[in-house]
């Protein structure tokens, strides 16, 4: 796909987003896309999102300063939209409720500071129905903790 976008440059198919889709979806898939399925050119305009506005970073920072403007009591929820936002926001959720936040965190219990409890174990999700009314959200993880009462 990359070798498709760099010889296109200068070609005018980059100037457009319709047409450097159509450029990654004959690049990844070499036509073999379905109508109803998710665009094949998704995921990088995705990836490119991303990285134009460092959302990844924005949001480990947002974090802490959100769970640090929070009273004792209060919930901060967090919606995200892919995968890579949700395991930020799992673990970091993870973290502040002393809980391993990764499969290789071995730290014993008393190393870890239990600073929320976890509301959501898992994320919710929409269901059909609001799926149905609103498509976008089809993606959407909801994660919710309570800052506890005993804290700084």
């Amino acid at each position: 796909m990359v070798r498709a976008i760099l010889a296109a440059r200068g070609t005018g198919k980059l100037q457009r987003t319709s047409t450097l889709a159509a450029l990654v979806e004959q690049a990844v898939t070499a036509g073999r896309w379905q109508p109803g399925r998710i665009h094949a050119a998704t995921r990088t305009f995705q990836g490119i999102r991303i990285f134009v506005n460092r959302e990844l970073e924005v949001i480990e920072a947002a974090l802490p300063k959100a769970f640090g403007k929070l009273k004792s009591g209060g919930i901060l929820a967090v919606i995200s939209f892919h995968s890579l936002e949700d395991r930020i926001v799992k673990r970091y959720f993870r973290h502040l409720a002393g809980q391993p936040e990764h499969a290789n965190d071995n730290r014993s219990q008393q190393e870890r500071i239990v600073q929320a409890t976890l509301l959501t174990r898992r994320p919710l999700t929409p269901d059909a129905a609001e799926t149905e009314i609103n498509p976008r959200s089809r993606s959407a993880k909801l994660r919710a903790l309570q800052k506890g009462s005993n804290l700084i």
